[in-house]
Order: C-alpha cells, then sequence, then structure tokens
C-alpha cells in the first residue's frame, strides 16, 4: 500500500486526523507515521483546522467545516 504525500489532505485524512488525535488520543508522530508523512505535516494540518475553529463565531460550532477549506485558503495566500 503506498502512502499518501503530505499535500494529500483530503476530507476523510483531516477527519481521521482529528479523530485520532482527540478521540483515540495518538500523539502527532504516532499520526504521522500511521499515514506515512512528517510529524510537520501532521501538526500543520492540525492547526491549520484548529484555527479556522477558532475563526467561526462561537454560536456556529456545529463540528462541521466548509469541504476542502484548505484549497481556499491556498488560493487566497494564507498557506
Amino acid at each position: 500500500m503506498s502512502h499518501p504525500k503530505a499535500t494529500d489532505w483530503t476530507d476523510q485524512r483531516l477527519l481521521q486526523l482529528l479523530h485520532l488525535r482527540d478521540v483515540e488520543g495518538l500523539t502527532f508522530a504516532q499520526i504521522a507515521e500511521r499515514f506515512g508523512v512528517s510529524r510537520s505535516s501532521v501538526v500543520g494540518a492540525y492547526h491549520r483546522i484548529d484555527k479556522v475553529m477558532r475563526d467561526v463565531p462561537a454560536d456556529r460550532h456545529d463540528g462541521s467545516m466548509p469541504p476542502r477549506w484548505w484549497a481556499e485558503r491556498r488560493r487566497i495566500g494564507h498557506v
């Protein structure tokens, strides 16, 4: 099985990252090993998700995020 590249952060992989970190309690290093990417890549993805959630008004925290939010942020130069 080939491992996806660090740039292949799909919605499914991001959700899996959140689950592994927040529910299963894995470390960034353990998640990186499981995904076959660098620890820094995992940390960066996790913190970008966290920043997006901080930017959402508290009354709109329904646990969702816009699909492929990172693609839009790259397009406008935030990532």
